[in-house]
């Protein structure tokens, strides 16, 4: 996806097909824990023929900046 407002605009026809309640389009990291673990949930907005290869690159940029901490575990 391009530009802030190519995205609004295909949000707004899509919305016309699918379910889409929310405007905020900023991309957003939650976290949370469960059991003595932090748990980091990604919210993003993408093309969907690009959500994989999207998601593939934030899963390993995550990795490894994770990889220069030795006190972070990773299970």
């Amino acid at each position: 996806m391009g530009n802030i407002e190519e995205v609004k605009e295909s949000l707004d026809i899509a919305s016309k097909t699918h379910p889409i309640y929310y405007q905020n389009l900023s991309h957003t990291v939650y976290t949370s824990i469960d059991l003595g673990k932090i748990i980091l949930t990604l919210r993003f907005i993408c093309g969907s023929r690009n959500f994989r290869n999207l998601e593939h690159n934030i899963v390993e940029g995550t990795l490894i900046e994770f990889k220069k901490y030795s006190d972070i575990k990773l299970i």
